[in-house]
């Protein structure tokens, strides 16, 4: 039974010796095509504020398929009627198309998994006086997770699963913060 524990915690541990990274493209693309426009119909009508607008209705066929499209441009009056009409069918098909036109999205992911360095990997056995480059390398403990202070410095407990010679021990311990991206594991117990 001692060795079964002691074999999952080192497959455990090797599982956890990864870093994965995971990226997705979403792409979306419209496919369709105007294919003929029939019955354009254009009004002009005054607008608010000495403004005009022009009306554009239109029939089209987009990839087989008949619909009707409708555009309003309005402008100040000063450009010609026909340049505003112009743009009040340019309108009307893009209405046409958003409502008859099929659109393709396709999502791509992938995760890209490495394998941790040794030097990155969890520490599996500390001693006290050991200094350590990054402590979330220690596994928190469960019964006290949160941080305290002690002697003006950032402490923490941690748990670590050791080998005393004749079996497998959860061992408590303390880690302090000495310098900005250095700690010191003060007590195991």
């Amino acid at each position: 039974m001692r060795c079964l524990v002691l074999i999952g915690c080192l497959i455990s541990a090797n599982v956890l010796a990864q870093e994965c990274m995971l990226t997705e493209k979403t792409v979306s693309r419209d496919s369709s095509i105007i294919y003929g426009v029939r019955n354009i119909q254009t009004q002009l009508s005054e607008w608010k504020n000495g403004s005009q607008s022009c009306t554009a209705t239109l029939e089209g066929n987009v990839d087989g398929k008949w619909g009707s499209g409708k555009g309003v441009f309005t402008w100040d009056g000063q450009s010609s009627a026909v340049d505003a009409c112009s743009a009040a069918v340019g309108l009307a098909k893009k209405d046409l198309l958003e409502s008859l036109r099929d659109s393709t999205i396709s999502n791509v992911s992938t995760v890209i998994c490495k394998e941790v360095p040794k030097k990155d990997q969890p520490i599996l056995i500390t001693k006290v006086g050991q200094v350590l480059d990054n402590q979330t390398t220690l596994r928190r403990h469960p019964t006290y997770p949160n941080w305290f202070t002690y002697n003006g410095q950032s402490c923490r407990w941690y748990i670590e699963t050791g080998w005393t010679g004749k079996d497998i021990n959860q061992i408590n311990g303390i880690v302090c913060r000495m310098s900005q991206d250095k700690w010191i594991v003060v007590d195991k117990f």
